[in-house]
Order: C-alpha cells, then sequence, then structure tokens
C-alpha cells in the first residue's frame, strides 16, 4: 500500500468538486456538498479521498478509474472507486 498523503487528498478533492460542477442533488443544492461530507466523515486519508472519488466515475462524463490512476490516485484507492461504482443493470 502506498502512503496517502494530504496532498493527495486535496487532489481527490479538487478532482470531485471540478467533476462534479454544475451537477445538482434531488433538493437542487450542489452535488459536490455530498461527496464533501462523506469525506469530511473519515478519518483515514485514503477513505476520504475514496469519500471525494466515490461517485465520479459513475455520474461524470469523462472520468474512469483508469484517469484517476493517471491523476496520481494509489490502486487501493481506485479499486475501492472501483468497487463503488454502480455499473448498468446493477440495482
Amino acid at each position: 500500500m502506498s502512503e496517502v498523503t494530504e496532498a493527495l487528498v486535496a487532489r481527490a478533492r479538487a478532482i470531485s468538486e471540478s467533476a462534479h460542477a454544475g451537477q445538482v442533488d434531488k433538493a437542487g443544492a450542489p452535488y459536490f456538498s455530498h461527496p464533501a461530507r462523506i469525506a469530511a466523515s473519515l478519518a483515514d486519508p485514503a477513505a476520504r479521498c475514496v469519500g471525494y472519488l466515490h461517485d465520479v466515475v459513475e455520474d461524470c462524463p469523462g472520468w474512469t478509474l483508469a484517469r484517476l490512476a493517471a491523476e496520481g490516485m494509489p490502486p487501493e484507492v481506485v479499486a475501492a472507486v472501483d468497487a463503488l461504482t454502480k455499473r448498468a443493470g446493477e440495482d
């Protein structure tokens, strides 16, 4: 496992904020508030990265697991995002 630094958490936050820009939740609030709340509830830096990124691949055009890896996200973060990403045909 690689060490996940606060700089990497900040990068995950920036990716999520940019990827979700313009999206709103069912109540009309900026969607980014959802992953920000999730990340804020987690203590482990790798988990916070996943909290920020958990909906990026599923909901944001142009974002893939490979792109997250290319952006510097470590394999354990990418694998966790993969596990949380809903695919077509899944409940």
